[in-house]
């Protein structure tokens, strides 16, 4: 906190959760008390990432990514390039500008969508990138708004965020895969800053099908469009 409250600005602070004296989500809370809506992205380095994240219930996170302990440096390194990059929204939405697919994209693969996702920036990129592409996407900013939507419209595609505050991504995930029937279930992608083994697990034992890494690549977003796609036509069952 010494160092927090000095002049120095910092761009992004990497905590670890296990730490004596105050823990990494105390010291998480008072430094955002202390930096107010300045406070820098923060990254959590925890021994297990689900557990971390469950343990936040039903608060705002207020993290930008967890990372699983021991960290390999590929991963901290991906982690720690997508969470700065957040800082300019701006300039991701010039890029997704500049690679978009064209406006054809809907035409030649009809999909209904809906974004997850309680981070507004997040939610600005997705939404824009896929209003370029002709599609008009619906959001949702925690998972019981999603399993409201999904209960009450048919879906193709959910983009699903896994750190959310009233209901997280992969319980969401859950009850859709529990309430939803097979012929209505749409195909759930999930939506995280740090795509590890151990996320990835969770993810599919919940019921989602695929991963995007944020920010999201444009080529890899138009991918799962396609996937989806592909399955709707396979399977004649699905609305």
């Amino acid at each position: 906190m010494a160092l927090v409250r000095s002049s120095a600005k910092w761009d992004l602070i990497l905590l670890d959760w296990y730490m004596p004296g105050c823990d990494g989500m105390e010291l998480v809370r008072a430094i955002e008390a202390e930096s107010g809506p300045g406070t820098p992205p923060m990254v959590m380095l925890s021994s297990n990432a689900a557990s971390a994240r469950s343990s936040l219930g039903r608060e705002r996170n207020p993290l930008a990514a967890h990372l699983t302990k021991p960290v390999r440096r590929q991963q901290l390194h991906q982690v720690l390039s997508r969470v700065l990059s957040r800082s300019d929204p701006a300039a991701s939405l010039r890029k997704l500008a500049v690679a978009s697919a064209g406006p054809s994209l809907a035409e030649r693969l009809p999909l209904e969508i809906l974004v997850a996702d309680d981070n507004p920036v997040n939610q600005k990129v997705a939404g824009r990138l896929l209003e370029r592409w002709g599609y008009r996407p619906k959001m949702a900013s925690n998972g019981l708004e999603v399993l409201e939507a999904v209960r009450e419209h048919d879906f193709d595609l959910v983009l699903l965020d896994l750190q959310m505050p009233v209901m997280d991504g992969p319980e969401a995930a859950r009850r859709i895969t529990r309430e939803i029937p097979a012929e209505r279930r749409p195909r759930i992608v999930a939506l995280t800053a740090a795509a590890f083994r151990q996320d990835q697990d969770e993810c599919l034992e919940a019921g989602m099908e695929g991963f995007l890494a944020k920010p999201i690549e444009v080529s890899k977003l138009e991918q799962a469009l396609v996937e989806c796609h592909a399955r709707r036509r396979r399977d004649p069952t699905h609305v």
